[in-house]
């Protein structure tokens, strides 16, 4: 989003908590906020607004938006589902909210979470979860690899530049 979109946004939060326009400000929440789509971070600012008396923090708008794709708690109960298997036992990924089974990925599988204790199991998970949410909500490339084709031809780095002919 550009910054011409984003002044609405935040004299949207400006208005609802009756605060004037700080110029500095709208800045550095346009540094974290404008990687994303104007209808998303919006609906984050609003159901910030009607659940809190404070104007929120980048952190709290930040953790709006990501739980709007999943919750972190969500992801950690899709994952102990998966560690509660017996051996044996299968799931298939695609029971797995997208954000779930591409952590379960990152992380090594399930033999590899289930060694996990409890406490490393959560800090690994919170250490990606961020960065696979954005991946999502910005539509990168979840994870998967890019094919480069092949190439039709070489040429010196001297027929690239078409250097002049001196006569």
């Amino acid at each position: 989003m550009d910054k011409k979109s984003f002044v609405p946004l935040m004299n949207y939060l400006f208005t609802a908590y009756r605060q004037e326009v700080v110029k500095k400000e709208m800045s550095v929440y346009y540094e974290s906020l404008g990687i994303y789509e104007s209808k998303t971070v919006l609906e984050a600012m609003k159901r910030w607004v009607n659940q809190s008396p404070f104007f929120p923090r980048i952190a709290d708008l930040l953790k709006m938006i990501r739980d709007s794709v999943i919750s972190y708690e969500s992801v950690m109960s899709e994952l102990y589902s998966v560690i509660k298997l017996m051996p044996g036992e299968s799931f298939k990924s695609e029971s797995l909210h997208p954000v779930s089974a591409q952590l379960l990925r990152e992380l090594g599988g399930k033999h590899r979470i289930s060694g996990y204790s409890d406490d490393e199991l959560r800090k690994q998970v919170r250490m990606k979860y961020k960065y696979v949410i954005n991946d999502q909500l910005l539509g990168l490339n979840g994870g998967s690899s890019v094919e480069i084709g092949k190439r039709t031809g070489q040429k010196t780095l001297g027929e690239a530049i078409e250097l002049p002919q001196v006569s």
